[in-house]
């Protein structure tokens, strides 16, 4: 590599175009990136792998467009041969996915960093021995697992058999200074104008939010303290989160 160039990095993540109307933790993180200094260090070539909708398209459909990814991304690494690749890896089918990218990068001699969001997959390889061994496969081919945090960190190593300096722990970079200084200037309890907390989530409901263990924490806190707790949101987990709370008998609390 030329002293004079910036190292071309390959990443492929979520980069949806403004018109379509896709939030989420991936696509605000590789925003993040792309807004500090970290776009400015690197020559980066972006290969979007959003989903066209959310919830997803059914199966079929899925893997048509997964395998236009595919052929999108070969195309784009041999077009401009990357120094390196880095690979956010969603849980599920995204995992299988990016991992054919990163076992195609090795083949092809070029390092693949890693980088799986969300602890969904971590559950899903203990619960099963295929998804188990489908996930080391998924990894396998990248030089680097990037880690959210010390249980990716363990799993890294343990499971994948990484060495420590193979599996870093990289921290949140979304905490933005904007979002920092919010939060510090904030005088005490944030409550409604009656003095009571109002709590919010926003988000899918889905069981891998957390989403039905908060209504069983707000269930155990009811007796103790007043609250109330809004969820906006539809998902897989929508009529149980209603029916606990029908079942407490907290719906004009949530």
């Amino acid at each position: 590599m030329s002293a004079k160039r910036k190292p071309r990095l390959l990443f492929v993540g979520a980069f949806p175009p403004p018109e379509r109307k896709i939030f989420g933790g991936m696509v605000s993180a590789c925003r993040a990136l792309l807004g500090s200094s970290f776009a400015q260090r690197l020559d980066l070539d972006l290969v979007d792998t959003t989903q066209i909708s959310n919830p997803p398209p059914n199966l079929p459909v899925r893997l048509l467009l997964a395998g236009r990814r595919v052929i999108r991304f070969v195309g784009r690494f041999e077009r401009r041969r990357p120094d390196a690749v880095l690979l956010f890896m969603a849980p599920g089918a995204s995992l299988i996915e990016k991992g054919l990218m990163g076992w195609y990068s090795r083949l092809r001699g070029v390092p693949a960093l890693a980088f799986p969001r969300g602890g969904a997959t971590i559950d899903s390889a203990a619960r099963s021995p295929l998804r188990r061994r489908i996930t080391q496969w998924a990894l396998g081919g990248s030089r680097m697992i990037l880690c959210q945090g010390p249980a990716w960190q363990q799993f890294a190593r343990d499971v994948c058999g990484m060495a420590p300096e193979d599996a870093p722990i990289i921290a949140n970079w979304t905490a933005s200074e904007q979002l920092l200084a919010f939060g510090a200037n904030r005088s005490g309890a944030t409550v409604s104008p009656d003095g009571v907390p109002h709590l919010v989530f926003v988000g899918w409901l889905d069981a891998g939010k957390g989403v039905l263990e908060l209504i069983e924490a707000v269930i155990a806190l009811a007796p103790k303290m007043n609250f109330r707790l809004s969820l906006a949101g539809e998902g897989n987990v929508s009529e149980s989160a209603r029916q606990a709370v029908a079942a407490a008998g907290l719906e004009d609390r949530v």
